[in-house]
């Protein structure tokens, strides 16, 4: 299989990490993943932003090969610590765009949400699915600025429980008070939701959070590749052609 270390993106990129460029991590078959002094770090493809494990057991931090290709793999556990975190803050900006693959597969009666980014990077904002049955939003995919319902973007059911690989893509656009959001899933626009809640755009600079929403808590379950942020708003048909030209590798 041929594997597409750097495909076409569009503008505006402004990290990118993907665990089976070498670029990112050399030979990840074979990289114990460290917490600690020296500990593992991801290079991004795009700057010099690094990300660095935040684990303190090492057993739940793995990267694995799924369909040709290594991923990174974590099983999440309330409380617990596995996740990363940038090395150096990311500038905030009221318009942006989060992409990722996941395929969610280790849940727990106990975990509110498993985050696939969040907390640290702004503020409350944070992409998560909610398997539990604690959760007001059971299987849902779901993407929130400052916590609760606030009527923030749902979608109920889009990979949240079906052990199969999804890209999803969310956008923010507008200043505080006045948002939108807009949630993708495979390419194709799902939700769209608008806000004038307070406190709903990033202030100030802020770590990035990859695989949950702080070190301690939401941690994810499941695998994960291919982390992106851009500085603008994606149109839908830039986003379905991120899609397109990575599905390959997961489909």
């Amino acid at each position: 299989m041929t594997v597409a270390y750097n495909p076409k993106l569009p503008k505006g990129l402004k990290f990118y990490f993907d665990v089976n460029n070498p670029k990112c991590i050399a030979n990840p078959g074979s990289t114990t993943i460290a917490s600690g002094s020296g500990s593992t770090k991801l290079n991004c493809l795009v700057s010099s932003l690094q990300l660095q494990a935040n684990d303190s057991t090492n057993t739940n931090m793995t990267f694995v090969e799924d369909n040709g290709s290594y991923c990174y793999n974590q099983v999440g556990t309330n409380g617990g610590v596995p996740g990363w975190t940038s090395t150096t803050n990311l500038t905030r900006v009221d318009s942006y765009t989060f992409i990722c693959w996941f395929k969610y597969q280790y849940g727990s009666s106990y975990q509110r949400a498993n985050n696939i980014y969040g907390g640290g990077f702004a503020s409350r904002t944070s992409f998560y699915l909610s398997p539990s049955g604690t959760s007001s939003s059971h299987g849902y995919l779901r993407h929130s600025d400052i916590g609760g319902d606030n009527g923030y973007s749902r979608t109920a059911n889009y990979g949240a429980s079906d052990g199969e690989w999804h890209m999803f893509a969310t956008t923010d656009t507008g200043g505080d008070g006045n948002q939108t959001t807009k949630l993708y899933i495979d390419g194709d626009l799902e939700h769209t939701n608008s806000s004038n809640a307070s406190h709903d755009t990033p202030d100030g600079d802020g770590q990035v959070v990859w695989g949950s929403w702080s070190g301690g808590y939401g941690n994810f379950g499941g695998k994960t590749n291919c982390f992106m942020y851009f500085e603008r708003v994606l149109s839908d048909a830039e986003i379905k052609d991120v899609y397109n030209s990575l599905k390959g590798r997961f489909a």
